[in-house]
């Protein structure tokens, strides 16, 4: 089989090797330069000339051209042609391959088959070659990638290194913890230069060290080594001209990429919060002695109200000791009966002021306390109890005072007065029942002359328990003067209280009042009148009791009369 190669640029024939020019009968001279299209068949040459066109703008799969090509001698020359495209003399051309295909067919089978073989291979190879140029391509890019991901990491961490208030460092976990780098931050921290520390060219990190922190420094990272956990510590250096500063220091032991075992760590100046820290911790101390001395009783909750501390004043109070106080919750101190009360914390949470509460101590024995707290930022509750009860007593004892009759012990006249104006008042403008009662003692002035003003104080407050013991939760009793007292009955009518009256009066008479080796009997009598709507004030309803009082002395004495209309010219209703 003959096969030659030739290149054709601008459709001439530019180059043709001796093998096909004697193949096509011409010599190659007679070839060169002349358009290829004067070679071809008529039939073939439009499909020639179109699969050249095609190949020279970049189409790559053109395949076998089949075609007949004149040959010198005369007749035509069956070929098989496929090109590429090569540059050739700076401008692109088309190579051909020109293979002679007069041959017989069962050859030109083989060849066809072998050629395919090969093609098939060439195509596996090529698609192989070009698989591994993408990976190369693809591994190029994730490299490319990976490089510049780990320059812009390192670029941070140093920018972030030299920005921090200390040092980064690796060394040798040796005696004087030789160090193999340390970023730039050891300048500010130790007062050297990086040349210093590095092989412990100048000085090794260990000599920084303070002496007394020393050999706590070497135990704390030996232990933490030999555990495989980091290691954090705070201590003592001495930097560049004997300045003492307090750092802290956090570390692992690794392993270097030579294999070395190293540390790796940060070093850190914390001389400012060790000295913050030493000032608080003093003033803690200052405020827990001030505390623990106070007089007042002061207490720590957490947020639900559990003690969690107390002072020695506050176990004292509360008669119980400090370790049974600590876990108690603040509400259970409170008496059974003051539970029904809003919880003491809950107050102290609303911002009030103070509770007050009954607290029962350990002892059993009951104060009344006055607990004052606020609401710390963590949530726990400080406050302060102080002991009140004294001091309610004589309130209480004051209120009595002012309130009431020293001798019987009733109301006196200003406060039963004032209750009857504010009783009139209330059934004036809301409606309802009210009766009110006048009464003294039969013969008083008798018995102060006869047996002495002893005897008439005596018969006085005999009178007054009397009272006490027979009217209602809700009645007002109070001494008016001298032998004379003033009843409400609110909710109550005159012939209601006739029944409480009449049992007042039959106490006393049947009561021997004893005055020593003598005894005496006593009577009194009593006015009662109903609160009506003709009455244009409190003065006509005391008015008309007063005219019913007057009515059951000039009786006999020694009874109960009810004021009644029509009034007549008895009760003066005029403004």
């Amino acid at each position: 089989m003959n096969t030659g190669v030739c290149i054709a640029q601008d459709e001439k024939i530019v180059m043709i090797n001796q093998r096909l020019a004697d193949a096509l009968g011409y010599g190659s001279e007679e070839i060169v330069g002349r358009p290829f299209a004067e070679f071809f068949a008529v039939d073939d040459l439009k499909r020639v000339r179109e699969a050249y066109r095609r190949h020279m703008s970049g189409e790559r799969e053109i395949g076998l051209v089949e075609a007949k090509v004149r040959h010198g001698a005369g007749g035509l020359v069956p070929i098989e042609m496929n090109g590429s495209i090569v540059n050739y003399h700076g401008k692109p051309a088309e190579m051909v391959i020109v293979h002679d295909t007069t041959i017989s067919g069962a050859e030109r089978q083989r060849l066809l088959e072998k050629q395919d073989a090969l093609e098939a291979v060439a195509a596996r190879r090529t698609e192989e070659l070009r698989a591994v140029l993408r990976e190369l391509r693809e591994e190029n890019v994730r490299r490319e990638a990976a490089e510049k991901n780990l320059r812009e990491s390192s670029q941070r961490i140093e920018a972030i290194l030299r920005h921090l208030p200390g040092m980064a460092y690796r060394c040798l976990n040796d005696r004087p913890w030789t160090m193999i780098y340390v970023s730039d931050g050891v300048l500010n921290l130790t007062g050297h230069p990086d040349v210093d520390l590095i092989d412990n060219k100048a000085v090794s990190y260990a000599q920084l060290i303070h002496p007394d922190d020393r050999e706590k420094v070497w135990q704390t990272v030996q232990e933490a080594t030999a555990n495989e956990r980091p290691f954090e510590m705070t201590y003592r250096i001495r930097a560049a001209g004997g300045a003492e500063k307090w750092v802290w220091e956090q570390g692992r032991a690794m392993i270097d990429a030579d294999g070395t075992p190293i540390l790796s760590g940060f070093i850190m100046d914390v001389t400012d919060r060790v000295n913050a820290e030493r000032v608080v911790k003093e003033s803690e101390e200052r405020y827990r002695l001030l505390v623990a001395q106070a007089a007042d009783a002061i207490f720590l909750t957490d947020a639900e109200g559990r003690i969690v501390e107390c002072n020695v004043s506050c176990a004292r109070l509360l008669s119980y000791p400090i370790r049974e106080l600590t876990g108690m919750l603040l509400d259970d101190l409170a008496t059974p009966d003051e539970h029904y009360q809003e919880s003491i914390v809950r107050c102290i949470e609303r911002g009030e002021r103070c509770a007050v509460r009954r607290l029962m101590r350990r002892d059993g024995t009951i104060i009344v306390a006055e607990v004052n707290g606020r609401v710390l930022t963590n949530g726990f509750i400080q406050g302060i109890i102080r002991d009140v009860t004294e001091q309610r007593r004589k309130e209480r004892a004051l209120r009595q005072v002012a309130t009431h009759d020293r001798l019987t012990g009733l109301f006196n006249r200003g406060h039963v007065m004032e209750r009857f104006e504010r009783e009139f008042g209330r059934v004036a403008n809301a409606g309802g029942r009210l009766c009110v009662c006048l009464c003294d003692l039969d013969e008083f002035k008798n018995i102060n002359d006869t047996h002495g003003h002893r005897a008439g104080d005596h018969a006085l407050s005999s009178f007054a328990q009397i009272v006490r013991r027979c009217i209602r939760p809700s009645d007002v009793a109070g001494r008016y003067g001298g032998d004379e007292f003033l009843m409400l009955f609110p909710d109550l009518w005159s012939d209601e209280a006739l029944l409480i009256t009449e049992r007042i009066r039959r106490s006393l008479e049947d009561q021997e009042i004893s005055l020593g080796s003598a005894s005496i009997r006593v009577t009194a009598s009593f006015g009662l009148a109903d609160i009506h709507p003709k009455y244009r004030g409190s003065r006509h309803l005391f008015d008309a009791a007063d005219r019913a009082l007057y009515l059951a002395k000039n009786s006999g004495r020694n009874r109960s009369v009810t004021f009644l209309p029509p009034w007549g010219r008895d009760l003066d209703l005029s403004e």
